[in-house]
């Protein structure tokens, strides 16, 4: 199964816009969402298409796509741009219903002749089959077992190279804007601060004070189900979250051996800083 993401997280495939990650993550978040028939409609994926790029584009002011001499934006960042007047930024979920459903079609009805068929490509044409006609996904229900017993590792996997196609289309000036948007806690040593901002979107959760933490990478390694055996000692407090995910997610072929055996990545990284 994890060939069949293979090709999407590699370094062969292009990418020209952010679609990819945005419409993955979408899918990602509606797995629960699922019937019998492993169906998914346009409408409530480019709900969350929508909502997922609203505060990237508008409140933090990402590009979503490389500029270009001749290239405009993507049609995701002209809709956005269009429906928020400049320097009056709402919360998507604070729009009116009417407003948030005319937002979401024009999103819908441009983005879905791009990203539905490169990301069905870019997975060897086996996450789902699909219908722009009738405006549906059906996924694999072996790669929905897959995805939902493996989802943290997998969601984790799309925010580093989501996070590093971001950086490499960006330019600095918007690095150093974006670290006095979000808060300093977020943003780990030696982390890209679009990582950061993945993070503060996405992964905060609710502990019992109220405050909000982003989630711990090392403890997906070795907390995941499969993995339940290893312990959390073995980490020593000289190898960050962002050494882990650094050296899990750059190779897909010795990711997949990390998986199988957390301790490998664990002893390599003490071993590259003399820790024995």
């Amino acid at each position: 199964m994890w060939n069949t993401i293979n090709w999407l997280f590699s370094t062969r495939s292009k990418s020209d816009s952010s679609y990819k990650f945005i419409f993955f993550k979408a899918i990602l978040d509606n797995l629960d969402e699922l019937g019998d028939t492993y169906v998914l409609k346009f409408d409530r994926l480019f709900e969350r298409f929508t909502e997922i790029g609203w505060n990237l584009v508008l409140k933090y002011g990402i590009r979503q796509k490389a500029e270009a001499k001749g290239k405009s934006e993507t049609y995701l960042e002209q809709i956005l741009h269009a429906s928020c007047e400049p320097d009056s930024f709402a919360a998507f979920k604070n729009l009116g219903e009417h407003e948030r459903k005319r937002i979401c079609k024009m999103v819908k009805s441009k983005c879905k002749t791009y990203v539905v068929g490169a990301l069905y490509g870019d997975t060897n044409q086996l996450m789902y089959s699909f219908s722009k006609k009738e405006e549906w996904i059906e996924l694999n229900p072996q790669l929905v077992d897959f995805f939902c017993k493996n989802k943290a590792i997998i969601e984790n996997l799309n925010y580093y190279k989501w996070a590093r196609f971001y950086e490499s289309i960006n330019d600095k000036a918007l690095a150093t804007q974006l670290i006095d948007i979000i808060n300093d806690d977020v943003i780990r040593k030696n982390e890209s601060v679009y990582r950061g901002v993945l993070a503060y979107e996405f992964e905060r959760i609710e502990s019992k004070n109220e405050h909000k933490h982003p989630i711990n990478t090392t403890q997906l390694l070795f907390f995941a189900e499969e993995h339940a055996l290893y312990s959390s000692e073995d980490i020593n407090a000289n190898i960050s979250n962002v050494d882990v995910e650094t050296e899990l997610y750059e190779d897909f072929d010795t990711m997949r051996a990390y998986l199988a055996e957390p301790l490998q990545l664990i002893s390599k990284l003490k071993r590259e800083r003399g820790i024995v």
